[in-house]
Order: structure tokens, then C-alpha cells, then sequence
């Protein structure tokens, strides 16, 4: 009985979800470019920091983000996009990116929504542009729980924080140099030195920048949160550029397009 209760839930939600879909399509159509306009003005950065939508609103319009086919309405692809018969490009141009793809499911899509991707799904990063053979190919990784690792991550950089703090209020205290060894989460992340007058050598550190601040996204391991992993990511293999690029510095020092050509 409960079983079959499961799958009648499981059944609706389904069905809803592919309404909407649908409903979406026909919006899409008439409208290029409802969905951003329309999902901004829901869960806004404002709204979110008030605590004035839930969380089940939140996912599920990051769901409808990430199922999304983009387009040039959009802002799909670089400033010249629209113009070029073809605005993809399979092998990325030095650090400019694709754009390879319109979608995030059609690279994150094995065990389930956002999985892993195949091997035909692999970027080919750093390439000359044509050649495939010129690239750095990279497999797109799985994402699910990728929300724990990085409150995991946040509690782990807090967790070094607090060390250098101690060991700053010992230096001044004591009037001595300070040696701390750092550890979160069972994890050791090498020592620092600290002088009387309060400098920090970090040198001897391992597995963390100076700022002790973990960053558990991108394959080197240069982004602390997954906000800031989708922004580069987005522009990197879609095209589009965030609003966050553009106010931290200019896309063409990250990595992307011209700066003219905000979305």
C-alpha cells in the first residue's frame, strides 16, 4: 500500500513537472528569454537574503536553470553569436571557452540530474580552436551534494580561521613567535609562523592558500563556492556572462568574452 502510494505521488510529480515544461516551451516561444526574466524576478539575490522565498522555491527554479536550453535571448554564446552560422565551437579557443553546449543536462546527465558526463561529453579546454588534439580534455564531473561540500568547506576554512586568530592573540600576548599546526576536520593542512609583531609566514602551508580559505570547486581547486563556480562555468561553456564576473573584474581577465557583452 505504501508502495503504491509512493508511486502515485511519484507519478504526480511527474506529470506536473512535465506541464511545466511544456508551459514553459510555449512561453519561451512567444517570449525569448522568459525564463531568466521570469526567475529573477522570483528568487532575486534581494528576496533570497530577506528569507522572502522558501527553499522549495529556490531548488526548484535552480532545476528549471539547470534544464534550461539557452539561447540567444539569453545571452547564449560570445558578442558575435548570433551573427555566425554556427556559435558553437567543440574545441575551446586558449581560455575563451566553447560555447560547446546550450544546456547544463547535456553534459551532466549520467546517474541521474546532474551527473557525471560521458566521454564524448568532455570539454576540450585550451585547445587552438580547431584542433582536438591541441585541448586538455576535462570529463564534466558530478554534482550532486556539491551544496554539502561546500558548507563542509566553509566550516573547515572557519575551523583555520579561528587557529590563526589564537595564534595572533598568543604572539601579541606572549611577545614570541608562535609556530601553529593546522588542522580541520582531521585533516592537516601544515603550519604557520608567526612573529612577535604578529607576521605570518605561510610558507609551510599544504592543501590551502594564505587565506585559509578551502576551495573545494574547479579542477585546481579555485573556488570556495559554487556560485562562484557556476559564473565562471557558465561563461566558460555557454557564453554567458554573469553579473558577478563583471563587477569583480573584467570577463577578458577571467578567462571569457568582451566585457561588452554582458548578459
Amino acid at each position: 500500500m505504501v508502495d503504491t502510494a509512493l508511486s502515485l505521488h511519484s507519478a504526480r510529480a511527474a506529470y506536473l513537472r512535465a506541464e511545466e515544461s511544456r508551459e514553459l516551451r510555449f512561453r519561451e516561444a512567444q517570449e525569448p528569454g522568459y525564463l531568466l526574466r521570469s526567475t529573477r524576478e522570483i528568487v532575486s539575490q534581494g528576496k533570497i537574503d530577506g528569507r522572502a522565498v522558501c527553499l522549495d522555491q529556490i531548488v526548484d527554479v535552480g532545476r528549471l536553470l539547470f534544464e534550461h536550453e539557452y539561447g540567444f535571448a539569453d545571452g547564449l554564446g560570445r558578442d558575435d553569436a548570433s551573427k555566425r552560422p554556427d556559435p558553437f565551437r567543440r574545441v575551446h579557443q586558449g581560455e575563451l571557452g566553447g560555447p560547446e553546449t546550450n544546456s547544463c543536462t547535456s553534459c551532466h546527465w549520467r546517474g541521474g540530474p546532474a551527473g557525471a558526463g560521458a566521454v564524448q561529453d568532455n570539454s576540450l579546454i585550451m585547445g587552438d580552436g580547431i584542433n582536438t588534439d591541441s585541448a586538455d580534455a576535462r570529463n564534466p564531473p558530478p554534482l550532486q551534494g556539491s551544496g554539502v561540500v561546500q558548507a563542509l568547506a566553509q566550516e573547515m576554512s572557519a575551523e583555520l580561521q579561528e587557529q590563526l586568530a589564537a595564534g595572533l592573540a598568543a604572539a601579541r600576548k606572549q611577545g614570541k613567535a608562535q609556530r601553529i599546526e593546522l588542522h580541520a576536520k582531521g585533516i592537516g593542512f601544515g603550519s604557520l609562523r608567526i612573529s612577535a609583531k604578529g607576521a605570518v609566514d605561510s610558507s609551510e602551508l599544504k592543501g590551502v592558500d594564505a587565506d585559509l580559505i578551502i576551495k573545494p570547486f574547479g579542477w585546481r581547486g579555485q573556488f570556495a563556492t559554487l556560485r562562484d563556480f557556476v559564473a565562471t562555468s557558465t561563461q566558460v561553456h555557454l557564453g554567458m556572462q554573469s553579473e558577478d564576473l563583471l563587477r569583480i573584474k573584467s570577463a577578458a581577465q577571467l578567462g571569457g568574452g568582451p566585457s561588452e557583452d554582458p548578459d
